[in-house]
């Protein structure tokens, strides 16, 4: 189910990007259209949308693990689910139900294409999803628990250890340096 979700979000986002990027670069090289701004915008943003779905389906597990991570896969898919959402909503405008109509095998053609970027649509949002839910990966794991073996000192060690360098100091000044030598130890937790 994983790979059909991938494949479907991977093909639409990118009949997505060759539609808007491909009508924004037909906008952007005719010198006298007066909308060549709209073009590269549009370029741009099929541009941003499909990298942000790229990103989605070919980070490595857990790069979105914790909370920025979580935020970046969400904000991710919705910016790669929008061109596909509004292409799809046009072709499902466009045809309607075109049952009796005089075109019926563009109409339907029309529909069936718009349903299938609309299921893409979906598969977008559901892998951004599951890419907020998950977890570090293993190789994330195992750097924290190298991370967690530093020794933990408690507060009665450190008060502990303050009572016998006081005791170290105060036999110092007496001359009972080596008996107080003796009582300090230091030891490994």
């Amino acid at each position: 189910m994983r790979q059909v979700l991938n494949g479907l979000a991977f093909l639409t986002s990118l009949v997505s990007l060759l539609l808007i990027a491909g009508g924004g670069v037909a906008l952007f090289a005719i010198p006298n259209s007066g909308e060549r701004g709209t073009g590269a915008l549009l370029a741009l943003g099929s541009a941003i949308a499909f990298g942000a779905v790229m990103v989605l389906l070919f980070a490595k597990e857990g790069i979105f693990a914790g909370a920025i991570g979580r935020a970046t896969a969400i904000v991710a898919a919705i910016v790669g689910a929008l061109p596909v959402a509004a292409i799809s909503f046009a072709a499902i405008r466009f045809a309607g139900l075109p049952i009796g109509s005089s075109t019926a095998s563009g109409d339907w053609s029309v529909l069936v294409t718009g349903v299938v970027l609309a299921l893409g649509t979906l598969a977008i949002l559901a892998i951004g999803h599951r890419r907020s839910q998950e977890g570090p990966s293993e190789k994330l794991v195992e750097e924290d628990s190298a991370a967690s073996e530093v020794p933990v000192i408690h507060m009665q060690q450190i008060r502990h250890a303050q009572q016998q360098l006081r005791a170290v100091f105060e036999a110092g000044g007496r001359g009972e340096a080596s008996q107080a030598e003796e009582d300090v130890r230091v030891r490994k937790v």
